[in-house]
């Protein structure tokens, strides 16, 4: 398959984002029918944006990539309801046959990785976690690499990104945080994602190899046993993270979903909604009445029909046959 565009920023106008996705899905299909057109989500994965989209159509997916990294710091069980909770919402998209690829995820809750947003640069606010410091690898293509392994007698180096930083610091490097019981919690959260992303068509760990940062390395992972060696319909059929205990290894996290509590949230908020809509045309209408009411209580024998008909204007900006009100004495 080929894929149009990687990460589309979120707040592209999705009319456009949809109008250049159906001709990419229209020149694919007539150059390469036997290829499928993949399209990014633009991290907008839901019904109401993708619903009808290239409905009827076929040689094409979704790709949709679900990070924990970006969040904001929680304790690992909430990391835990973040991803089992995904399963509602991606087996909702697949039932109206709009297949979907996790074209990428990873272990990592945290910004800390060297350089993960740019060299020497990070996401504005990020890394919102204090990050692991550890002795920065040698250079994996020789030593004879210009500045490499960094200097350990110099602090920051620029040149420097816009947003943040994320650089070497007297030869140390900094790498994801850990959790208290880190191999468990990440073993539980690696666990919980595989039983989830298998509902959809495929999935893809970020990425294969690094140098020093396990959470972001598949083969670390696998090596650490955070990810299974052995990939089968018995390994599917042990995990269970997400309706109750992990029955794999030592692990004993109870994962509770329960999507009745979000649909009340959701019903709760919309309620709110109509009884501040309702507060608010009770006011302007009370107010209303009010103002003509204090016109009718006017003295006419002391005021003139102009300047009632002013009085008027000045309360509502109508003219008096629009008030109902009649000006005679």
């Amino acid at each position: 398959g080929i894929e149009a565009v990687n990460e589309p920023w979120y707040y592209t106008p999705i009319d456009e984002l949809k109008e250049f996705y159906w001709n990419v899905y229209q020149l694919v299909q007539s150059k390469a029918p036997h290829w499928i057109s993949l399209f990014h989500d633009s991290f907008r994965l839901d019904i109401d944006t993708w619903g009808t989209f290239l409905m009827n159509c076929d040689n094409f997916a979704f790709d949709s990539h679900l990070y924990l990294a970006w969040q904001d710091p929680t304790p690992i069980s909430t990391y835990l309801f973040y991803t089992c909770d995904r399963a509602f919402y991606l087996k909702q998209v697949e039932r109206l046959h709009i297949p979907v690829v996790i074209g990428e995820w990873s272990l990592a809750t945290d910004n800390c990785a060297l350089w993960l947003n740019g060299l020497n640069n990070n996401v504005y606010g990020y890394p919102k976690k204090k990050c692991e410091m550890i002795k920065c690898p040698d250079p994996y293509m020789g030593f004879d690499q210009p500045g490499a392994p960094p200097d350990s007698s110099k602090g920051m180096q620029d040149p420097f990104g816009t947003s943040g930083v994320s650089t070497p610091l007297y030869g140390m490097c900094p790498r994801d945080s850990e959790f208290e019981d880190d191999d468990k919690a990440t073993k539980d959260l690696s666990f919980a994602q595989l039983e989830v992303y298998e509902s959809t068509h495929g999935q893809f760990f970020w990425n294969f190899k690094t140098e020093f940062e396990p959470k972001w390395s598949f083969l670390e992972a696998v090596k650490k046993g955070w990810i299974p060696k052995t990939w089968n319909n018995e390994v599917l059929s042990s995990l269970n993270t997400c309706n109750g205990i992990n029955k794999i290894g030592s692990s004993e996290t109870i994962v509770k979903i329960n999507h009745t509590s979000s649909v009340f949230i959701y019903t709760l908020i919309s309620l709110l909604t109509i009884s501040i809509i309702l507060l608010l045309l009770k006011y302007y209408y009370q107010n209303k009445i009010y103002k003509y009411k204090s016109i009718q209580s006017i003295d006419h024998s002391t005021v003139s029909n102009n300047e009632i008909f002013q009085i008027m204007k000045s309360y509502q900006n109508i003219d008096s046959h629009e008030s109902g009100i009649e000006l005679s004495i």
